[in-house]
């Protein structure tokens, strides 16, 4: 495949440059237990808020320049997180929306939309939505898949694609299981300690991948820019729903240098890609907050 095709085909991710279509299937989740009813007059007293660390991203705005090789700039990605949410007091949420557009040379556009549910105690989304589409098409042409991951380690895919039946995949996990954006907020919640590497894994789409992440730098400079941050270098190893190595897809390695402040926002994302690196430029970050100060990353 030559490398403009490469592009194309790579361009229809917002925060990695791939997804390759996962494989195998795993047993339908056991049924649900249904609880006994409370008694009218006694009632458990209800938890008080879980606390919330101060690295948890929230309440922030942040935007880059996608850019690869001699090509320069092919796209743009912005990412929005809220506040924090309590359905229940002890489990708070982040809502987190991603939405990236790309095109090499004109062609191939594609725009691209994630939203999570981040669970800040499991540290990974329980609830995601990714859809994807041409750009400049409708939406009865847009790709959509819904994943959910309860507390018993049960994972549920739904792809709905124009013109195709639905497909559902389900497999069980014991390591932490999310979709891009929870796997970004797991990382800058809960960065390893220097010298550990952290193991989780990731669903692009259908595509499931072994994530090993590991810290490697607490004062690293950030490529053409004068920010000192953290290093993290990890590798992704394509699996199928049963845990066995995925031969037909590459593995991929990736850069992250997170800001060395609480929330650790990833100042640069390096993933190589054919001849040359993709990388993702931080190009602006701001709180949310009403009346709160632009914080951009600083050395």
């Amino acid at each position: 495949m030559n490398a403009l095709s490469l592009l194309v085909t790579t361009l229809r991710l917002t925060c990695w440059p791939f997804e390759v279509e996962g494989q195998g299937t795993a047993q339908d989740p056991p049924a649900g237990v249904t609880a006994a009813a409370p008694t009218a007059t006694v009632r458990a007293p209800a938890p008080p808020p879980a606390p919330i660390p101060d690295s948890l991203p929230r309440q922030e705005a942040v935007r880059y320049d996608i850019r690869y090789g001699l090509f320069g700039s092919i796209g743009s990605l912005s990412i929005d997180a809220g506040a924090v949410a309590y359905d229940d007091p002890a489990t708070p949420v982040v809502m987190v929306r991603a939405a990236g557009r790309g095109a090499v040379l004109g062609l191939g556009g594609i725009e691209r939309r994630i939203e999570a549910e981040f669970d800040v105690r499991a540290l990974g989304s329980r609830r995601w939505k990714e859809a994807r589409r041409k750009e400049g098409t409708g939406p009865e042409h847009e790709t959509v898949d819904l994943g959910e991951r309860n507390t018993r380690g049960e994972n549920r895919i739904q792809r709905q694609a124009p013109g195709k039946a639905h497909e559902t995949q389900r497999f069980l996990s014991t390591l932490p299981t999310s979709d891009l954006l929870g796997t970004v907020w797991r990382l800058r919640t809960a960065p390893p300690v220097l010298g550990r590497t952290d193991v989780a894994l990731v669903l692009d789409g259908l595509a499931l991948w072994l994530v090993k992440a590991t810290m490697v730098s607490a004062d690293d400079l950030v490529p053409d820019t004068a920010v000192h941050a953290l290093r993290v270098e990890g590798e992704l190893n394509p699996i199928d729903y049963n845990g066995a190595v995925d031969g037909g897809r590459t593995a991929r390695r990736f850069t992250i240098w997170l800001d060395r402040r609480p929330g650790h926002i990833p100042v640069r994302i390096e993933v190589p890609v054919g001849p040359a690196d993709v990388v993702l430029q931080l190009v602006e970050s701001r709180r949310t907050v009403a009346g709160a100060p632009s914080a951009a990353p600083r050395g």
